[in-house]
């Protein structure tokens, strides 16, 4: 029984949604076709995606954002924790692999209400 810890730290609906697309990471491969996806919720460590596609908890994930300034695609890691509704297409993740000036850049997305 693996849990990740409450990081005592809600996540926030983001007040508009970021495209991006994912791959499911199984045994370090990656699925071969991308998958579309919203990021709706964040926090520091974790993050709330609406998935068009089922993800299985504690899945690991590869999240692609669009390309940045420099014109590079931004590669997040995370770990899938749970569904968070009946349809199951709304996922709370944990980020396990963000690089610094993402993370910066994450970190300053205007937000809203409380979602988890």
């Amino acid at each position: 029984d693996l849990t990740l810890e409450d990081e005592g730290e809600d996540c926030l609906l983001l007040l508009s949604p970021i495209s991006l697309h994912y791959l499911r990471l199984t045994e370090k491969h990656l699925e071969e076709q991308l998958k579309s996806a919203l990021l709706v919720g964040l926090s520091r460590r974790r993050a709330v995606i609406e998935a068009s596609a089922p993800l299985s908890a504690y899945s690991n994930i590869l999240l692609q954002l669009g390309e940045d300034s420099l014109g590079e695609v931004q590669d997040l890691y995370a770990k899938v924790i749970r569904p968070l509704d009946k349809s199951n297409d709304r996922y709370l993740i944990h980020f396990t692999s963000v690089p610094p000036g993402t993370q910066e850049w994450l970190g300053s997305l205007p937000r809203g209400k409380k979602v988890v």
